[in-house]
C-alpha cells in the first residue's frame, strides 16, 4: 500500500483552514452587526431622551412666563382666590390687557406634536393647560378689539356688549384658576425632568 500524498493532506488542511477563517469572518461580521445595531438603539434612545429634556425646559419656562404675567394681571386688579367671591364690583368692571397672553408663535405651537411623547398625565396637563390659555387669549383679545372701538367712538352692538361684559368677568375668574394649574404642571415636569426653579435669565 502506498504513501498518503502529502500535496492532499497539505490541501485538505489549507481547506480546513480556510473554513475556519471565513467561519470567524462570519461571526465577526454578525457581532458587528449586531454591536453597531445595540450602538445605534442606544445612541437614539440618548438622543430622544436629550431632546425630550429640552422641550420640557422649554416648556417649563413658557407655562412660568404666562404664570407670571397672570400673577401681575391679578395684582393690578388685587385679586386673587381668597378675595375673589367677595370682590364683585372688581369682577363687574370692564378692564382690558392691551399685552397678549399668548401668541400665535408661542412654543406650544411648535411642540405640540412633541407634547404626546411625555407621559399620559404629563400629557393631558399640558394640552388642557394651554387650551385653557387660548381661550383666556381669545376673551382677551374681544375684550380689547371691542374696547379700542368704543374708544375709537364707534358704538357696539347689542350682542358685542353683552359678550364683552361676559368675558370681562368670566377671564378673570378663569386666569385665578390657571394659576394653581400652572403650578401643578410645573411640579410634574420638574419632577419627572430634575429641573431646578429658573426664568428667562438664568
Amino acid at each position: 500500500m502506498g504513501k498518503p500524498d502529502k500535496s492532499i493532506e497539505w490541501r485538505i488542511a489549507n481547506l480546513e483552514k480556510s473554513n475556519t477563517q471565513w467561519k470567524i469572518a462570519i461571526v465577526s461580521v454578525v457581532l458587528g452587526a449586531s454591536f453597531g445595531g445595540v450602538s445605534t438603539y442606544l445612541l437614539s434612545q440618548n438622543q430622544q431622551a436629550t431632546e425630550q429634556q429640552n422641550i420640557a425646559q422649554a416648556l417649563f419656562l413658557d407655562v412660568s412666563i404666562i404664570e407670571d404675567h397672570f400673577n401681575s394681571t391679578l395684582e393690578d386688579l388685587n385679586l386673587n382666590l381668597n378675595n375673589m367671591n367677595s370682590s364683585e364690583k372688581s369682577l363687574d368692571m370692564i378692564w382690558v390687557d392691551p399685552r397678549p397672553y399668548y401668541s400665535n408663535n408661542g412654543l406650544y405651537f411648535g411642540f405640540q406634536k412633541d407634547i404626546s411623547k411625555f407621559d399620559t398625565n404629563l400629557s393631558a396637563d399640558l394640552y388642557s393647560y394651554y387650551l385653557s390659555i387660548m381661550n383666556i387669549e381669545y376673551k382677551r383679545q374681544y375684550i380689547y378689539n371691542c374696547v379700542t372701538k368704543m374708544n375709537n367712538g364707534q358704538n357696539l352692538s347689542n350682542t358685542e356688549e353683552t359678550y364683552m361684559r361676559m368675558y370681562s368677568r368670566t377671564i378673570i375668574i378663569e386666569i385665578i384658576y390657571s394659576i394653581p394649574e400652572a403650578d401643578k404642571i410645573k411640579k410634574e415636569i420638574k419632577e419627572k425632568y430634575h429641573l431646578r426653579e429658573c426664568n428667562i435669565f438664568c
